[in-house]
């Protein structure tokens, strides 16, 4: 513009207003009046199996998606993971160098453009809550809609959900993770970020 009057000083976009649709196809989680994660079920059932293929270590790494909020209040959408590779793993932990976290969200920004890294997710050998190092990494995500997600291979829950930088949670999903697949049909391909 060449108005001397007018000057842009900032630009800001908040959290998008959309009305929630019917998520039948997403695995959910409710942490508060009318706030909602809702997991693609195709992406509950590939973390479920990669804590399963990486047991007795446990594994991790990176979830995208998009946050948005209607009349009932926030809600995030997970479309995506990505994992770490196995040296990130180990008996008892699971620890991600921040060279590590930059691969893995440059993966994630690669495959889903439109999408943000919501949060983070690792495995527990059996339905368990975050241990005091778990904390200490969910302090790092400070927005009070970023997730990490503690997936158990085997047990139920399957998995629970902790909010924010304090760690709210765990809230527990007993949805199916498992997609209803044609006979016949492979899984979806995962890949390990190298």
């Amino acid at each position: 513009m060449t108005d001397p009057d007018f000057e842009i000083v900032a630009e800001r976009s908040g959290v998008p207003f959309r009305q929630r649709i019917r998520y039948d196809r997403h695995v959910r989680f409710d942490f508060g009046t009318g706030a909602n994660v809702y997991v693609v079920r195709e992406v509950a059932a590939r973390l479920l199996r990669r804590a399963r293929e990486a047991e007795p270590r446990e594994t991790g790494g990176l979830l995208a998606g998009r946050a948005f909020y209607d009349d009932e209040g926030p809600y995030l959408i997970v479309t995506d993971m990505a994992v770490a590779p196995p040296e990130a793993g180990g008996y008892g932990r699971f620890d991600l160098s921040p060279e590590g976290t930059q691969r893995l969200r440059d993966f994630l920004a690669e495959r889903q453009p439109s999408a943000d890294v919501v949060g983070w997710w690792h495995s527990h050998p059996a339905p368990s809550v975050y241990s005091v190092r778990d904390r200490q990494n969910q302090a790092i995500w400070t927005s009070p809609l970023h997730i990490g997600l503690l997936v158990f291979p085997h047990g139920s829950p399957w998995a629970r959900l902790y909010v924010g930088p304090s760690s709210a949670g765990p809230f527990d999903s007993y949805d199916a993770p498992l997609p209803p697949r044609p006979l016949g049909a492979p899984p979806a391909p995962v890949e390990t970020v190298t």
